[in-house]
Parts: C-alpha cells; sequence; structure tokens
C-alpha cells in the first residue's frame, strides 16, 4: 500500500480540503484528494498535469516530487531539512487547501458597520489565513485569493520593518507591470499606507501595494514581500473587475468574523454619525483638540445642505476608532469625506478629516 507523505498528511490531518476560486487549488486539491483516496496514479497524474500547465507554480513541482519520492520508497525527515518541500511551501499548501470556515459558514467580516453605495466592494485581508476574501456591497461573499505578506510578517510600525500593515486603506489608483519592476507582477494598486491614524499612532513607511508576482512564479510563500499584499498574476486579472477608486481593503491578524449580519446595518449607529455630520460647523465643533491639527479646526465654514450620500463606516484597529467615509454635496459640487473618528471620553470625536 502506498504510504502517504508526511507533507501532504500534515495539511489531511489539520482539516478538510476546500476548493477556493483560483485556477490552480481545484486541481492541486483533486491530485492531493485522489492520493490520500489511494489512488495514487491518477492523482500523481493530476499534479503532473497542473505543473505543466503552470511550469512557473513551484508549489506543484514541488508536490509532485514529494510524492514521486514516497511512492518510490524515500523516506523525509519531519523536520522538512532533507525534503524537497520547505516548511514554507508546506506553509503556502495549507493556506491554499486548509478548511475555510469563512467560506462554509458564510461569514462577514465584523469591522465593517455600514457599507454605503459609493462601494461597489470591500476587500477583506485575513493574514492569519492567508487569504484575501472580496464581498459585494450588500457583504455577499464573492470570490477569495491566496496571498502573500510581509517577510517579517504583521504590524507594520516603522519604515523598512519588512511588515504589513494593520488597518482600512483605501486603494489610491492602479499602476500597469510595465511601468514597475518585475517583482511587481502585471499590476500594482497603491494602498493610502500611512492613513491619518498611522500618523497619529507615529507610524512611518511608504509604499504600500496590493501587487502581482514576478514572471519566474506562479505565486510567493506566504510571507515573502516587503510589506505589501502580493497575489498570483491570474487572480490580480479575476481581482481587477472589483477594485475602482477608493476600494476599501481591511487588513486583520485575524479579521474579526461574525456570523450575524444583522450587526452591520445598525441604523441607530448610523442615524447617530449622520446627526455628527449634519452640518460642517458641527464636525469642527466635535473634533478633539488635544490631537487634530489645528489646521483641520480651522477649516472654513460652509452651508451644508443636509445630504450625507454614500454613507460607510468601518471600525478600525482594536475598535479605538472608525473611519467614516461620505459625499458631501455642497451647492453643485460633490465632495468625497473621509473622517477619522475616536472614541473619548467626552464620546465620539473627530481626530483627522479630509476632503477630496
Amino acid at each position: 500500500m502506498f504510504k502517504i507523505s508526511f507533507f501532504v498528511l500534515l495539511v489531511v490531518a489539520n482539516g478538510a480540503v476546500v476548493v477556493a476560486n483560483t485556477l490552480v487549488e481545484d486541481p492541486l486539491k483533486k491530485g492531493i484528494s485522489a492520493v490520500v483516496a489511494q489512488n495514487v496514479d491518477q492523482g500523481i497524474n493530476q499534479i503532473d498535469e497542473l505543473a505543466k500547465k503552470y511550469p512557473n507554480f513551484k508549489l506543484a513541482q514541488y508536490v509532485k516530487a514529494d510524492l514521486l519520492s514516497y511512492r518510490s520508497g524515500f523516506h523525509f525527515n519531519k523536520n522538512f531539512k532533507n525534503n524537497f518541500i520547505s516548511s514554507a511551501v508546506y506553509g503556502e499548501l495549507e493556506a491554499r487547501l486548509k478548511d475555510d470556515d469563512v467560506v462554509k459558514q458564510n461569514l462577514y467580516p465584523s469591522e465593517v458597520v455600514y457599507l454605503g453605495q459609493q462601494y461597489a466592494h470591500v476587500l477583506v485581508a485575513d493574514i492569519s489565513r492567508s487569504r484575501l476574501y472580496v464581498y459585494d456591497n450588500k457583504l455577499t461573499l464573492v470570490n477569495s485569493f491566496y496571498m502573500s505578506i510581509g517577510r517579517a510578517g504583521a504590524g507594520k510600525q516603522k519604515k523598512n520593518d519588512g511588515k504589513t500593515p494593520l488597518g482600512t486603506y483605501f486603494i489610491d489608483k492602479r499602476i500597469d507591470g510595465e511601468l514597475l519592476p518585475d517583482k511587481y507582477g502585471d499590476a500594482a494598486y497603491p494602498l493610502n499606507y500611512p492613513n491619518a491614524w498611522d500618523k497619529i499612532k507615529g507610524k512611518t513607511g511608504h509604499g504600500i501595494w496590493l501587487h502581482g508576482t514576478a514572471k519566474a512564479s506562479y505565486s510567493r510563500v506566504p510571507n515573502a514581500t516587503e510589506g505589501c499584499i502580493s497575489l498570483a498574476n491570474d487572480d490580480l486579472k479575476v481581482i481587477e473587475q472589483y477594485i475602482s477608486q477608493n476600494t476599501p481593503i481591511i487588513i486583520g491578524n485575524p479579521v474579526k468574523w461574525s456570523s450575524n449580519r444583522v450587526a452591520f446595518n445598525n441604523a441607530a449607529f448610523i442615524k447617530e454619525f449622520k446627526v455628527l455630520n449634519k452640518d460642517i460647523n458641527k464636525s469642527v465643533e466635535n473634533h478633539d483638540p488635544k490631537i487634530i491639527p489645528a489646521a483641520i479646526a480651522a477649516v472654513k465654514k460652509e452651508v451644508f445642505n443636509d445630504q450625507l450620500n454614500n454613507l460607510s463606516l468601518i471600525n478600525g484597529p482594536e475598535n479605538e476608532m472608525i473611519i467614516a467615509t461620505f459625499l458631501e454635496q455642497l451647492e453643485d459640487k460633490v465632495t468625497r469625506v473621509e473622517q477619522y473618528w475616536k472614541n473619548t471620553e467626552k464620546g465620539w470625536a473627530v481626530v483627522s478629516e479630509s476632503r477630496i
């Protein structure tokens, strides 16, 4: 009887295999499942076809080598030191195939309090799962992708620390891959790191992007970037349809998930924010003088026409703050307003405000 590889066995033992919506995970799952069911040749052939179709998909090449070696009776060291497959590559396989309760239980990101119509989609990056999820405006999960993050993990604090930041950010624009070094892949989407809250917290650095992968590799191991989020170029092409200017991306480690969808449409909470923003004068009065720059407190007073359109509320890291964005109409001009709210001893107060 064929003896299953220690490498493959670990993945299977840690949870049922669930297929995600990418080009490589379905055939990868089918091949490994066939091997686990003792259909060894069938499984190896399926992995071989995957490796031939995507010759730069190193994970498929390693899995194929692992299975062929075990079929020949070669025994590996369980600490991976003598394996074809490193612990980092094993991490990619586990992230791609491990049981995902977000998909199975139809969970929702608790960080999203309310999502206005100005955002067709929201991206949710759960670092603990190495997955980037896409939700539509009604918080319906529409897709998910394997992702790679900073080589030093999560929780960026300063420039060049190799970490991926935690918090809520907005995608600024798209940069075509032809204008960038090969390591960024087919395209890049800069995030607004450091945002206003990061600056208040004294965080530094720049150049945090969502981008593709160098042509030599189909994907990267879970911790491989300088702090950016990296997807396979094939996945980046799929996710492009969900991205527009200012699309929010929530990055958590882990993300706070909930099975209760009602919590994301709290009418009383939304009403409170609308009242506080009923006019610009009121907004200025609620600024926290200990934190907010004097320039914002001195913002020009204008007549507000009592309309808050497309209000969105997203919780910040550890619920310390809330990001409120909406469209403000002053006479014939429509402006996107981005406010960072802090829960102070005197109640909620705006600590930063920008208009674009």
